[in-house]
């Protein structure tokens, strides 16, 4: 069993954010979760620009991401009309000037999701990571502050440092709008979202079957079907 950590200071379980907005009938969850399962999106932060501010806007408008999760997902095939119920709920997390209404702050593990934007401080440098290559941005001078723009000078083997996960909007294959970043710990430095505990019966830790409580006699009644093993999931 993993235990999952949040990825960033106020972040918690994208359901959990969006059920508390208001009641939500049965049949809008089922849509909206359909939808979360398919794009493999678990956290708040997994949707959240950069700057921890709002939304990312391919998460409001669009129904096709290219970010992939590193953990493994059962098949959904969501239909128009759920992406119209996930584009309207996940809308309601923002309030009236489009932020969130508990922005998010630093990181503090890993993201699940292949990241692929980085931030540097020390550079001013923006790093896209495709296939163990590293693209190089830099910012271009007279832009305004809702428009800071980055372009692409060069790629690179070789793996920066000091960097902090970011978000871009993608204007062209060479230019980027950048969409902020918190003040965190080097992205090496983090720890991963998930935590493995140490024993495999970790099913029986608040049963009374204390003598029983050892990895052949687990194994062997799952085996022989004397115990059964359940999921609330």
């Amino acid at each position: 069993m993993l235990h999952l950590r949040p990825s960033q200071e106020q972040d918690q379980a994208l359901m959990d954010a969006i059920r508390t907005h208001g009641p939500i009938p049965k049949g809008h969850l089922t849509a909206i979760n359909r939808v979360r399962c398919h794009l493999q999106l678990f956290f708040l932060a997994d949707i959240t620009t950069g700057d921890g501010q709002t939304i990312h806007h391919s998460y409001l408008h669009s129904s096709t991401v290219n970010i992939k999760s590193q953990w493994e997902w059962h098949s959904e095939c969501p239909c128009p009309s759920d992406y119209r119920l996930w584009h309207r709920y996940v809308s309601s997390l923002l309030n009236a000037t489009s932020t969130l209404h508990q922005p998010l702050g630093a990181w503090l593990t890993k993201s699940h999701l292949h990241w692929r934007w980085f931030y540097s401080r020390s550079t001013d440098r923006i790093y896209e990571l495709i296939d163990n290559t590293w693209s190089l941005y830099d910012r271009l001078p007279h832009v305004t502050r809702s428009s800071i723009k980055f372009s692409l000078v060069t790629t690179s083997p070789c793996t920066p440092f000091n960097i902090v996960s970011t978000t871009v909007q993608v204007l062209s294959p060479e230019l980027i709008i950048w969409q902020g970043a918190v003040s965190s710990l080097d992205y090496y430095h983090l720890p991963e979202s998930t935590v493995t505990p140490d024993p495999v019966f970790w099913v029986l830790k608040e049963c009374h079957i204390l003598n029983h409580r050892h990895q052949e006699w687990l194994l062997n009644g799952l085996s022989d079907g004397t115990l059964w093993c359940v999921c609330d999931g």
